[in-house]
């Protein structure tokens, strides 16, 4: 996404616990332009926004705290430039749907953390090219999913794969809202003592049954993460 706009700055406007701002910097760093992060005010930054302002990104402090505050004054600063990097969902639905075709075949099921539902509509799209289907459970942490979105979404992103909508079906699908609230940090750990991330992977742990596939769709910095998970110390694949 960056490199379709290159030079331009990188605005977003997120939750306070939200990956989104841990990518943005990280990226904004990576590409040498400024990364600014529009965040709702609290006394204490969150530790994905103090990883953000680690990275460089400027931390732009809103209230009223609704998300639809957040993202109109993160457009509304956006304005004052040329250009800025836009973001593509269909991009980021890229990378799952292709990693799809690595599961296993005995797989029964799909077990997906998913914040808006991106995730897992890139996985149910991804299924069905693969003519993979194990059931797949969406384990939403927060209220922004929704079934019947997800699924249009991944129909309509296997119809731009092969123009033929109605030719591939979509493997079962059920979503799950975690019990634990959005911002509220769960530990969970892989069998070997990998960290996961505590506000998505983690709460999707106590959903898998064994033979399950759980998707990990990613692990922030575990110096972004709550104590006691910062000690962890990643010793190389054994």
């Amino acid at each position: 996404m960056a490199a379709a706009t290159p030079k331009a700055p990188m605005i977003v406007g997120c939750a306070s616990h939200s990956c989104m701002q841990i990518y943005v910097a990280s990226a904004a760093k990576l590409a040498g332009v400024p990364g600014h992060v529009f965040i709702p005010k609290r006394n204490r930054l969150t530790e994905a926004s103090e990883y953000a302002s680690s990275m460089g990104a400027i931390i732009h402090l809103v209230a009223p705290a609704w998300m639809n505050v957040l993202r109109s004054r993160a457009r509304d600063f956006a304005k004052q430039f040329p250009k800025v990097v836009r973001w593509s969902p269909r991009l980021a639905l890229k990378d799952a749907m292709e990693q799809c075709a690595n599961l296993p075949p005995d797989v029964k099921r799909v077990v997906v953390p998913t914040g808006s539902g991106l995730t897992a509509a890139g996985v149910l799209a991804g299924l069905a090219l693969a003519r993979k289907r194990p059931l797949v459970i969406a384990i939403a942490v927060s209220r922004l999913a929704d079934e019947q979105k997800i699924m249009k979404l991944a129909a309509e992103t296997v119809g731009l794969s092969t123009g033929k909508l109605f030719n591939h079906y979509l493997p079962n699908f059920c979503l799950k809202y975690a019990s634990s609230k959005y911002g509220q940090a769960v530990e969970g750990y892989l069998p070997d003592g990998t960290p996961l991330d505590p506000y998505y992977a983690a709460k999707a742990l106590p959903y898998v049954q064994p033979g399950d596939c759980l998707w990990l769709p990613g692990l922030r910095p575990l110096s972004a993460m709550p104590e006691p998970m910062r000690s962890y110390k990643w010793e190389g694949f054994k």
